[in-house]
């Protein structure tokens, strides 16, 4: 399936999406947003008045245990402090240190799940900081297989010559929140969390299954072009 957008004037984004079929093993820790923070010390004035579900959180949740690596997913929004994140007990890793919405992820050694109930806690810092965090979910695989199954082929060109124009590319959900990204070294590409940096104005990037929003970007003069695109989860 290929998207093309006609809204600048000599820049043109098209898409590729590349979906083969493969089983989806996805589980829900929770689909709910919760903020966090510290009662009566909101951090920004867009805090005030109102009351954070707590400073830490802690989730129960059905799962079943995994015999190698899996993924947790968790989306996040304004994290400035080292938020920590444990699964059962055990240490996973900190919250993405990004003031920006983004779906971070963490790895799940194997054994860290059991069959029935498990339990997903994050703690806060010392520090007062006011964040947003959860629809957190977990993928039984390792993160780069995770990735892996869906992509999209992306590339920029002037319209006039069909000539490649250096880029960034931006990939988001419908609620900016900037999207986890396979992408394989290649010396003329630069990556951070949801954002590639593209010389010769392509690249292809692996994602999850699901509606994406990708941004070319490339200064005044060619202005942003935005295209939406679905990726589809594969069936067996």
């Amino acid at each position: 399936m290929k998207k093309t957008s006609r809204l600048l004037t000599r820049a043109m984004l098209t898409v590729l999406v590349l979906c083969p079929c493969f089983a989806w093993a996805k589980i829900t820790v929770t689909e709910k947003i919760f903020h966090l923070g510290t009662k009566g010390l909101p951090e920004w004035t867009e805090f005030s008045g109102k009351t954070p579900h707590g400073r830490n959180l802690a989730i129960n949740f059905e799962s079943k245990a995994n015999g190698k690596e899996a993924t947790l997913f968790l989306y996040q929004d304004d994290v400035k402090q080292g938020w920590r994140v444990s699964l059962n007990g055990k240490r996973l890793g900190n919250l993405e240190r990004f003031e920006s919405k983004v779906l971070h992820s963490l790895k799940v050694p194997a054994g860290t799940l059991k069959d029935g109930q498990n339990k997903l806690a994050i703690e806060a810092p010392t520090a007062v900081d006011d964040i947003l965090v959860g629809d957190a979910f977990i993928e039984l695989d390792p993160v780069d297989e995770v990735l892996s199954h869906s992509f999209l082929e992306v590339s920029a060109f002037d319209k006039k010559t069909s000539v490649p124009l250096p880029c960034r590319f931006t990939i988001t959900d419908a609620n900016d929140f900037l999207m986890p990204l396979k992408v394989e070294p290649f010396p003329r590409l630069a990556v951070r969390p949801g954002v590639v940096y593209s010389i010769d104005g392509k690249c292809k990037v692996g994602v999850l299954p699901g509606e994406y929003l990708v941004h070319a970007t490339r200064g005044f003069e060619y202005g942003v072009d935005t295209v939406k695109v679905t990726v589809g989860r594969g069936d067996t």
